[in-house]
């Protein structure tokens, strides 16, 4: 990069006027440059992102009956994500395993309407 592209980044995008460009360190030069790099990336990816979504949502009427869903994370060539196991309150937890006890006492046939 030359300066230029410094002095265009410096005073356009971060929005410094010249004469305080010229007064700049060159460490203060390197860490404006920087943060703009890393913004300039970061909005990228969330282009490329909202992109996948968007592609992946035209895909759906166009699949076949028996074919999963294409998702973003496939169309960004990544593995996909797995769900997080979900949270819950000390009280939300306990109907949930009294849930679960349940449904593992009906799989076992062990329910007999006693």
């Amino acid at each position: 990069m030359g300066w230029e592209d410094a002095f265009r980044i410096v005073c356009g995008e971060a929005g410094l006027p010249p004469s305080e460009f010229y007064r700049l360190l060159y460490c203060e030069l390197v860490l404006i440059l920087e943060g703009f790099r890393k913004r300039h990336a970061r909005a990228a990816r969330e282009r490329r992102e909202e992109s996948a979504w968007i592609v992946s949502w035209l895909l759906i009427p166009h699949k076949n009956a028996d074919a999963d869903p294409i998702t973003p994370d496939q169309l960004m060539g990544r593995k996909s994500r797995t769900k997080p196991a979900p949270v819950f309150s000390s009280d939300e937890a306990k109907a949930h395993a009294l849930v679960e006890g349940f449904r593992a006492q009906s799989r076992k046939g062990l329910t007999d309407g006693k």
